[in-house]
């Protein structure tokens, strides 16, 4: 007599090799896991995320109060990435503001995603007018580079962290609201969408219940890599003096505070530099890794 768990057992085994057979998100780990590169870089945003946390523990000194004794002093033991042009330790500086720089960046991808899911999901299940509509104004927004938008709104604005924050944000929905729009003017010709329809569901479970499940993996991959680009918008803001203001510490601004002594002082800018470096980097490794693992195209081989 066949038990419930050997039926069950049965049911996760392919009928050829007796193998159990994995998960979507099993198989989608393993994918990704095989991308040498990709998992690099997530321990290296893993372990970045954890200073940035922990940056009350780890930095050495203030990252505000100036030292008038240690002014541009090149990295040493007592200030293992040197000091500014008032004696504040760069490494403190840097973890401090790397939660700002940070912040900035995920909150951005939040609005973005936020307002351009939504307007996506309407234009792609709608069409007609109302894509022609959206879509003209999606090109408006397009035909200006990010950071130019970006500089349009705080303009209008003004200068402060929220408003850079809302820039960068806005700055993002453009490349939101097509991807969506495009996966849902697919995924809406499929059989299952008929047969929701013909017993009655409505429109916005179609769109939610139904269709998003389908069209969340190139959501994800996008997602992770305009995080680079919401931190680069971010940081060239701030650098431009529109966003985060001195003396707070954030990368940008450090890397604007330190061009002038940067023929005699170079460690004021490379350093804040290489932080957004590495960081940009290792999304746009871990946003391949994850194009890669969740393209179904890709899935039997």
């Amino acid at each position: 007599m066949i038990t419930a768990d050997e039926t069950g057992r049965a049911a996760t085994q392919t009928p050829l090799t007796g193998r159990a057979q994995r998960t979507w998100f099993q198989e989608t780990l393993r994918r990704f896991a095989r991308n040498r590169g990709a998992v690099v870089a997530l321990v290296i945003l893993v372990l970045i995320a954890l200073a940035l946390i922990l940056a009350r523990l780890l930095a050495p000194y203030s990252p505000i109060n100036p030292d008038i004794a240690n002014v541009a002093m090149a990295p040493s033991r007592a200030h293992l990435l040197g000091t500014d042009a008032i004696g504040r330790d760069i490494l403190s500086r840097i973890l401090y503001g790397g939660r700002l720089t940070v912040v900035v960046g995920l909150l951005a991808i939040a609005i973005a995603g936020g307002v351009g899911l939504p307007i996506g999901m309407i234009a792609g299940f709608y069409g007609g007018f109302t894509d022609r509509v959206i879509s003209r104004l999606m090109d408006i927004m397009l035909a200006f580079p990010g950071i130019l938008l970006a500089l349009s709104v705080v303009a209008v604005l003004g200068s402060s962290v929220v408003n850079a924050t809302i820039a960068v944000g806005i700055s993002l929905i453009p490349g939101f609201v097509r991807l969506v729009r495009g996966s849902y003017l697919s995924t809406k010709e499929n059989v299952y969408v008929d047969a929701a329809r013909v017993i009655g569901v409505g429109d916005v479970r179609i769109m939610v219940k139904h269709i998003l499940p389908n069209v969340l993996a190139p959501i994800m991959v996008l997602a992770t890599v305009a995080t680079g680009w919401a931190i680069i918008i971010g940081a060239s803001l701030s650098f431009l003096g529109l966003g985060v203001q001195a003396p707070t510490p954030e990368w940008g601004t450090d890397l604007a505070q330190g061009r002038q002594w940067i023929e005699t002082a170079w460690w004021m800018t490379t350093f804040p530099g290489l932080a957004i470096l590495v960081v940009i980097l290792a999304l746009n490794l871990v946003g391949d890794g994850l194009r890669d693992a969740l393209d179904p195209r890709l899935r039997n081989r």
